[in-house]
């Protein structure tokens, strides 16, 4: 018996069988309505989206605590010399420090999309509003001269006359771009806070709000 069928015909034997049986099973499995059921499970899944969302309520509560990152401050020293009107001789000289803050409300700041997607560029588009000076403090004001006033009526004089410089003061340095550079250093703080949150490779696009 041995010697009809040796060792290796047994075995090749063995090796079509199994073959035969595997094949008759992968037949029997898709007439059965079980199309590739048992295999799939071994198959990568190559349909997953690979569309992602940026993480907006994470990326807004950290723009919330932005204000103070966000401004522009500029200190002035200025000399007010005041004349009373009507009052002949009754004159003052002072000088105070100033300090002028500008920049956007970050409560008011808007995301307006935050969709990633791998088969394009992804991009963030946030709404901002008009930069405006924030707050003006005075400081260390100092009488140096005051002529034929009373304390009463140096006080409040030297207030409105404080009041009226501040005004002026404002207007120029807005016409010297204060609002422009408080803008653009929002945006930066903004850039920097995106890339922080959301990643790097995320670009950022900005629609200014004029209301």
């Amino acid at each position: 018996m041995d010697q009809k069928f040796p060792v290796w015909a047994r075995k090749l034997t063995a090796v079509l069988l199994l073959i035969l049986v595997m094949t008759g099973a992968g037949h029997w499995l898709r007439q059965s309505g079980f199309p590739g059921s048992l295999l799939s499970g071994l198959k990568p899944d190559l349909s997953v989206s690979h569309e992602t969302t940026i993480d907006t309520a994470l990326l807004s509560a950290r723009i919330k605590d932005l204000n103070e990152l966000a401004t522009i401050s500029q200190s002035y020293r200025e000399v007010v010399d005041h004349q009373v009107e009507g009052l002949f001789g009754k004159r003052f000289i002072l000088v105070y420090d100033g300090i002028i803050k500008a920049g956007i409300d970050m409560d008011q700041v808007k995301i307006i999309s935050g969709t990633v997607n791998t088969s394009g560029s992804p991009e963030l588009t946030i709404s901002v509003p008009q930069a405006k000076i924030l707050s003006h403090e005075d400081f260390e004001s100092e009488t140096i001269y005051e002529a034929g006033m009373n304390a009463k009526d140096l006080g409040n004089i030297r207030n409105e006359a404080i009041k009226e410089t501040k005004q002026a003061k404002e207007a120029q340095f807005i016409e010297e771009g204060i609002l422009v550079k408080a803008r653009d250093r929002a945006e930066e703080v903004l850039r920097d806070t995106v890339s922080a949150v959301c990643g790097t490779d995320v670009s950022v696009k900005f629609e200014h709000r004029y209301n």
